[in-house]
């Protein structure tokens, strides 16, 4: 069964979950309003997780950023957005994730504001059910910022990590701590 609005909300990281960091809420924008067509391009998967999605439109969707108090240059902070599926979307999702990362190391162009110039997989954490993460080159609205995307699956439930970089383009990455720690409470409130 899918989490609601609620539930999720719950589960995410707050403020004084994740010690050296500091929560604030995130706009978790609508995408499926846009018109884009992926078809049944590789890249597709890769595409739609940039915008925090996959083929299926999410139940419900909430999110975060969690700044780290050390300055250790993660100036942009790290985010995550829940979406909670229907039966099995987020498998689905996370099967055509994985497929399309390892498809489309050349990237993407759907657009001069919707385009990345390679797809880099990377080391997935040991989390939930299953994990994938990668980075792309290149980004979202016309910004050329590397963002490293780490996507778990717990249940119905898709964390997507992404954390773009602003100083070191070959090192970007999700810091692993804060995605055991949203693991951690969404595996306690989903019970």
């Amino acid at each position: 069964m899918s989490l609601t609005k609620d539930q999720l909300t719950k589960a995410l990281l707050d403020q004084g979950d994740l010690k050296g960091y500091s929560v604030e809420a995130l706009s978790v924008p609508d995408f499926g309003d846009i018109p884009i067509d992926v078809g049944d391009d590789v890249c597709a998967a890769v595409i739609l997780m940039s915008m925090f999605n996959v083929s299926a439109e999410p139940e419900a969707r909430v999110g975060r950023t969690a700044y780290a108090a050390s300055g250790d240059g993660d100036v942009a902070g790290s985010s995550v957005v829940l979406n909670s599926y229907q039966g099995v979307d987020a498998e689905q999702g996370m099967a055509d994730l994985r497929k399309s990362v390892d498809g489309c190391p050349g990237g993407f162009e759907i657009s001069d504001d919707l385009k990345a110039t390679a797809v880099k997989s990377l080391k997935a954490p040991d989390a939930g059910d299953e994990a994938v993460a990668f980075r792309l080159d290149g980004g979202i609205l016309g910004a050329d910022t590397p963002t490293a995307y780490t996507v778990v699956r717990s249940g119905t439930t898709l964390a997507v990590f992404f954390n773009p970089s602003l100083t070191d383009s070959g090192t970007v990455t999700v810091p692993v701590k804060v995605v055991e720690a949203q693991v951690a409470k969404l595996e306690k409130v989903a019970g």
